[in-house]
């Protein structure tokens, strides 16, 4: 076996696990009442809401509903440099829309990233271990787990309703941001799994 098909079988053997343990995931429980309900932005088209985000706008607004008291939404998103207003001012904008009390949303306009939308978020919650639930979309939940882990939150991530034809890239793309989280342990295995085989042949 060359090295090609060694990278690529280890690369097919991660992926596989990646959405099992996705999947697993999104069979989790909620065992917590939150504080705040965060949800995560995703890009605006010519500065308004699109499918994508409405979803996790909706589900966000679903979930909040389902608690007494109600929990505060923080809406996070900064603005892109193609984006004329922050995400999480559009976000706020669709929820009022949708019934949502105005007094019960935040709007976290600062964040880039995923994880820059958890820590500017976590500023804005009573304390930095308050519970929260994390609501984006599906292939972006598992991600979106780690990186709570990683910063010490006490959050569980739920995802929306998901078009299917979103699926595929989405995985994709959040598999290899999963990669780079820890690429040299990742480089690391390839390169002895070639050594033994190396050795072995």
């Amino acid at each position: 076996m060359g090295i090609a098909a060694l990278v690529t079988g280890y690369a097919a053997l991660t992926f596989g696990l990646f959405a099992i343990a996705s999947l697993l995931y999104r069979w989790r429980r909620v065992r917590l009442v939150p504080e705040a309900v965060i949800i995560l932005g995703a890009g605006l088209i010519d500065g308004e809401v699109p499918p994508l985000l409405a979803g996790r706008l909706r589900r966000g607004l679903e979930v909040q509903r389902c608690f007494q008291p109600v929990p505060v939404v923080i809406t996070s998103g900064g603005q892109g440099p193609d984006e004329p207003r922050p995400e999480a001012i559009a976000m706020r904008e669709y929820l009022i829309e949708c019934g949502a009390a105005p007094g019960h949303i935040i709007a976290e306009t600062e964040s880039r990233s995923t994880r820059e939308n958890l820590q500017l978020s976590r500023k804005l919650l009573s304390h930095p271990q308050a519970p929260v639930l994390v609501v984006t979309s599906s292939f972006h939940v598992f991600r979106a787990a780690l990186l709570s882990r990683s910063l010490g939150m006490r959050a569980h991530v739920l995802g929306s309703k998901t078009a299917w034809h979103h699926l595929p890239s989405g995985l994709l793309r959040e598999f290899l941001a999963v990669l780079r989280i820890h690429v040299w342990l990742h480089l690391s295995i390839v390169g002895v799994l070639a050594v033994l085989m190396g050795v072995v042949s």
